[in-house]
């Protein structure tokens, strides 16, 4: 059977920096949204806070101011008729509510709940919402003018700040795990889905240096043929013998470049070609006729045997149909060699179409089983070829839903099998 080999671009250290890099730059980018997103929940997180804040201080300067008609500090006697103020935790955690009462030309603010810090003289003038830190305490201010002084009420921050704190830190904890978890994710997403489209480049760039290697063997031949030809002055066979060689180099181009052709055209997809129902055993006996008188020259058998039952047929290009036929009779010809033998034969295997050619060449060795669908790659050398039919023919296969199977023949040489799906896998026996 064949094997995917596993990419070799992900061994090459270009190919590895670039990944690295491009994992890097989806990490920094999204730590980049992350910090933008933190940055407008914080600032619509400590907006809302201080709103609620400064709510509460409003609502006690409203409640202190319109309670009676002056405010006396805490303890002032009931008899006079104003309004006490009641007293206060100490813990500033819980953000209470802080009143201090200055009279019209005092020289202190008076406290109006009990332990209040002592307001300073640069804070007796507030007439509006403000921050301010009294005695290390954050807090927020308001005051508002009263019949004989003013009133100041204040309310701590700390509990606000402190919850900022905390999802300060929380952010900052998440910060470095979303860059590391969006740089694992991305090597690993970036090796995955970039190492194919690495060895397509690869396979590209070799495809190109051994094509040029082919044309050039042709075009090198012809070139010193006629060199040869015109260095001196022939008779007529030796100039027939050296255009006999010209026009078998020629004829050996013009296959290299046909196939070359071909295989550009089935990558673009324009050599796409509408599927229809086609008897591969009627392919095969067909194609395997077309051959007899290449096999006869080489004094080889070459023998069809049908299957038996119905006819197998199977959704695809007749022409295709023939040329992976072709392929594969052709190389098994070439590799078979004088007196050898060819058989041919078509099968039901289940759900299956099955179509082997076996010869009695050489064989392909099991570490070339692999490659050899690769282009201008050769299961052997002692036959010439341009490298490229197993490689159409793979591709027409591929596209038609089948898939090749490469072992030992009974024959001693190689064994070429192809399976399709059948288009009616219940009929027949």
């Amino acid at each position: 059977m064949r094997w995917l080999r596993r990419s070799d671009a992900l061994r090459r250290p270009g190919f590895a920096r670039h990944v690295r890099r491009v994992a890097l730059g989806a990490a920094l980018l999204a730590v980049a949204a992350e910090i933008l997103v933190c940055v407008i929940i914080d600032l619509n997180v400590r907006s809302n806070a201080q709103a609620v804040l400064d709510s509460r201080v409003r609502d006690g300067l409203s409640e202190m101011a319109l309670s009676a008609p002056e405010v006396v500090p805490l303890g002032t006697d009931e008899a006079t008729g104003l309004v006490k103020v009641g007293d206060r935790d100490d813990d500033l955690d819980d953000s209470p509510i802080l009143a201090w009462w200055i009279p019209s030309g005092a020289r202190v603010a008076v406290p109006l709940t009990t332990g209040d810090p002592r307001l300073p003289r640069s804070d007796w003038g507030i007439r509006s919402l403000v921050s301010r830190t009294v005695a290390g305490d954050p807090l927020r201010f308001d005051g508002v003018a009263r019949r004989g002084g003013v009133v100041v009420v204040a309310t701590s921050t700390r509990s606000t700040d402190r919850q900022l704190g905390t999802l300060l830190l929380a952010e900052g904890i998440f910060t470095p795990v979303l860059f590391l978890g969006v740089f694992a994710a991305a090597l690993l997403v970036g090796r995955g889905a970039a190492g194919p489209v690495a060895d397509a480049h690869r396979r590209q760039r070799e495809f190109a240096a051994d094509a040029s290697h082919e044309l050039r063997t042709p075009l090198g031949v012809i070139e010193a043929e006629v060199g040869l030809a015109l260095s001196e002055p022939r008779d007529a066979p030796a100039y027939h013998d050296a255009l006999e060689r010209v026009g078998k180099e020629s004829r050996r181009l013009g296959v290299i470049v046909d196939e070359l052709l071909f295989l550009a055209r089935l990558d673009a997809g324009v050599g796409s070609l509408p599927s229809e129902p086609v008897d591969l055993g009627a392919i095969a006996e067909a194609c395997t006729a077309r051959f007899a008188p290449v096999a006869a020259r080489q004094d080889q058998r070459l023998e069809y045997r049908p299957g038996s039952g119905s006819p197998l047929l199977v959704a695809a290009p007749p022409e295709w149909m023939d040329r992976v036929l072709g392929v594969l009779l052709d190389n098994a010809c070439r590799y078979a060699g004088a007196s050898g033998t060819v058989e041919v034969s078509s099968e039901r295997r289940g759900s299956h179409a099955l179509l082997t050619v076996d010869d009695s060449g050489p064989g392909i060795p099991d570490a070339l089983r692999a490659v050899i669908f690769e282009r201008f790659r050769r299961g052997t050398d002692t036959a010439a070829g341009s490298g490229l039919g197993l490689a159409i023919a793979d591709t027409l296969v591929s596209a038609t839903n089948g898939s090749f199977e490469v072992g030992r023949s009974p024959l001693g040489g190689a064994r070429m099998r192809v399976a399709w799906p059948l288009l009616h896998p219940h009929r027949g026996g």
